[in-house]
């Protein structure tokens, strides 16, 4: 099964963490949001012993813009935290 933090928690994968932990990673995966710029690699790295294996860029639920450029850096910026550990990026965009 893979779990997908939902929109409303924002960042605060904690919920979705908490079930990935008791289900274990022989049996699910997940999908979380994060701040590329806040969060440590070394956080990344437990989340991923764990089970989680994508992150979720969301501008379509919070109705945040991004013009090309900005989004271009974005998309750098979560691809430069995620290329060690082979996740994949969900866009959820308008």
């Amino acid at each position: 099964m893979v779990f997908v933090q939902p929109s409303i928690y924002a960042n605060d994968n904690s919920c979705m963490l908490d079930a990935l932990r008791a289900i274990g990673p022989r049996r699910a995966r997940a999908v979380v949001s994060f701040d590329p710029l806040t969060t440590p690699s070394h956080t990344l790295r437990e989340w991923h012993a764990i089970g989680v294996r994508g992150v979720r860029l969301n501008l379509q639920s919070t109705g945040k813009e991004m013009g090309a450029q900005d989004l271009s850096a974005a998309l750098l910026q979560y691809a430069n935290a995620i290329r060690p550990l082979h996740w994949v990026l969900q866009l959820y965009v308008p």
